[in-house]
């Protein structure tokens, strides 16, 4: 398929790619394999090697041989304190390791180092599927496990089989599917490119034989020199293999709901070609005296194009019909029209988004807003995985913020220090608290999906907290509705997650640092809309 997908795309037709994928075996999810390997284990120098072979990074042989002759230690260390493109991005990789799922670390390479580009650029446009599909993986493997680097590539080693990738949903584009693959799909325009392959008989070393009404397996011989038993059984998988052949080829012609084109390249293979699909419909097309197509051959094709047109006849005639239609009354529900309709798809909006707009101006007013927002990224993650001591923190902070001016480490671990030794949060970091716990909410015609910073389940009260880290403190009384709204929907999810058990929410702000728990009545007043419009749609079904 490979070949035909290069083919079509590289003349700009619009391509859905293949109906199935073996994916592990794709050189472009090997590369991107690779690199989250390095990024779990650095000293595998077998890795690193293929892996600054790769597009992504497409270093020369002579480049790679001199990096690692003579060498003290593993590559990486070879490596890592060179001033090379190679060198600061692997850094990064190794440094977001800890804290990115995996999608996220496949998505910043493809994204923001090229690595889409430089992949198609080698690859060809056929390797785009391929990476689709890892990235459609990592999502997937999101929604199972913890999104961990060595669970993903355990995963993913423990999976090598052919994904079936869903075709039905491909409008205006082309399909390039198997035909079992296109099984129960249909289209207008179905072409067959390649049909003139014989039949392989199974080349397996064991025969199905019947042994007193009992199945058994027993090896084969040398065709022409086996026992009767085992020539009658070749006979038998030798016939299979032709039926099912031929039920393929009825699935494939009847795939076709207006124009079927069957086409093939006879390769090597001379002579007799009846046993092929191209050889049964040229049967079929002398028996039903297909026309020769006049005109002149296209370059490049071999022999005459035949052509075949049927029409499909009514079942009644003309009289019959106005008959069956004057006779014909629909019941009132089909005629009648409700006066509103429900609308059934909702919205997706993020829990941040979900409230008013609100100016988050930064305690920091003099940085640049690029600036300030990785400060307050830095010291969010570094909450949210719950650092214990001022190295864990740095680490973070670095790791997260790797641009972040020197000059701004320091007060940013200060701040992140002394709001993670507050007293009244202590339960938000302790063994039992969990980090960004997703949630999705349906409200009204919205779908509300967010992350609780942490979550702590007790056994009398459910609280979470949100961090606030880029945002100027707001009076206990008085906070910014858009926050309100933001932890009303968090609030919302949990009371469904947690029947029958209090839920608190709190907002931990950075800057000051202090702790604030939001009013339930704030909360209720913010979500109020929203769950009117809920009822009135339960009420409506």
């Amino acid at each position: 398929m490979a070949p035909l997908i290069r083919g079509l795309k590289q003349r700009g037709v619009p391509v859905a790619g293949a109906d199935r994928l073996m994916l592990t075996e794709e050189l472009a999810v090997k590369d991107l394999l690779a690199l989250l390997r390095f990024a779990a284990t650095p000293d595998d120098d077998l890795t690193l090697a293929a892996l600054l072979r790769s597009p992504l990074f497409d270093i020369s042989e002579e480049a790679l041989f001199a990096l690692a002759h003579g060498r003290e230690g593993t590559l990486w260390m070879a490596l890592r304190d060179l001033e090379t493109r190679e060198a600061k991005v692997l850094w990064k990789v190794r440094k977001q390791a800890d804290f990115l799922r995996p999608y996220e670390i496949l998505e910043h390479m493809l994204v923001q180092e090229n690595g889409r580009m430089r992949m198609l650029a080698r690859l060809g446009p056929e390797a785009e599927d391929p990476i689709d599909e890892l990235l459609a993986q990592a999502l997937a493997y999101e929604s199972v496990e913890p999104p961990s680097l060595e669970g993903f590539l355990g995963w993913m080693a423990r999976g090598d089989e052919e994904i079936k990738r869903d075709q039905e949903g491909a409008g205006g584009q082309v399909r390039v599917m198997t035909a079992h693959g296109a099984k129960g799909l249909e289209a207008p325009v179905v072409i067959l490119p390649d049909t003139m392959r014989a039949i392989r008989e199974d080349r397996g070393k064991l025969a199905k034989v019947d042994m007193a009404r009992r199945p058994a397996a027993a090896w084969k011989g040398k065709k022409g020199e086996e026992p009767a038993l085992l020539a009658t059984a070749r006979e038998k998988a030798s016939q299979a293999q032709v039926e099912e052949n031929r039920r393929l080829l009825y699935v494939a012609m009847t795939r076709a709901e207006d124009w079927l084109i069957v086409a093939g390249a006879k390769g090597k293979r001379a002579g007799d070609h009846s046993d092929t699909w191209y050889g049964m419909v040229e049967a079929g097309l002398d028996r039903l005296d297909a026309t020769v197509a006049m005109g002149a051959i296209p370059e490049g094709l071999d022999g005459e194009v035949r052509r075949l047109a049927t029409g499909q006849e009514p079942r009644v005639g003309d009289a019959e019909m106005a008959t069956v239609k004057a006779h014909t009354t629909l019941p009132n529900w089909a005629l009648t029209r409700p006066a509103t309709a429900r609308k059934h798809r909702l919205e997706p909006v993020a829990a941040s988004a979900f409230g008013p707009p609100h100016d988050t101006s930064t305690g920091v007013s003099t940085l640049p807003p690029e600036i300030a927002r990785r400060r307050g990224e830095a010291i969010h993650a570094t909450l949210e995985h719950g650092a214990e001591d001022a190295e864990d923190i740095r680490r973070i902070i670095t790791a997260t913020a790797s641009e972040l001016p020197a000059a701004l480490i320091a007060p940013a671990m200060a701040e992140a220090a002394a709001a993670r030794a507050l007293p009244e949060a202590a339960r938000y970091f302790g063994a039992d608290a969990v980090a960004e716990a997703t949630i999705s909410l349906a409200l009204g015609e919205k779908r509300i999906a967010g992350r609780i910073d942490r979550l702590c389940v007790a056994s009398d009260a459910v609280y979470f907290v949100d961090f606030k880290s880029d945002a100027t403190p707001a009076p206990p009384d008085a906070p910014p509705a858009a926050y309100v709204a933001q932890l009303a929907a968090y609030r919302a999810a949990l009371q469904r997650i947690y029947p029958g058990k209090s839920i608190v929410a709190e907002i931990l702000w950075t800057s000051e640092p202090r702790l604030d728990r939001m009013e339930s009545t704030l909360m209720d007043n913010a979500l109020a809309p929203l769950s009117k419009s809920s009822k009135q749609d339960q009420a409506e079904d």
